[in-house]
């Protein structure tokens, strides 16, 4: 079952070639493993004076058993987007080797009484 996959782009355009290829890195995250739930993904300009020309990136993936937010600011879109995207893929990978791990310790090391 495919994992939906939320965009939120605050009036904000991007080309389908470049959400295609959003789309591609989560389809390659959820593809054979069923730890994530849901996947949103923010885009919006940041305001203030200093930030003008800034935009925000945030992904969050509704993982178990703990979620996954990762932000990224940039001057450009597509940087924003690319950046946030593979941070949210070493998160995702760090989290898997962690629980990976957690796992496999437990069943090496039996409980001493």
């Amino acid at each position: 079952m495919p994992v939906p996959i939320e965009f939120y782009l605050d009036n904000l355009k991007i080309t389908q070639q470049l959400e295609d290829k959003v789309r591609a890195h989560f389809e390659d995250w959820t593809h054979g493993h069923h730890d994530i739930a849901n996947i949103y993904l923010s885009l919006k300009q940041v305001s203030g004076k200093k930030s003008v020309n800034d935009y925000e990136a945030k992904i969050v993936l509704y993982h178990r058993p703990e979620h996954i937010i990762v932000t990224h600011r940039s001057p450009a879109i597509p940087e924003a987007l690319t950046a946030v995207v593979h941070a949210a893929e070493r998160k995702l990978r760090e989290t898997r080797k962690l629980y990976k791990d957690r796992r496999r310790r437990a069943r090496v090391d039996p409980a001493i009484d």
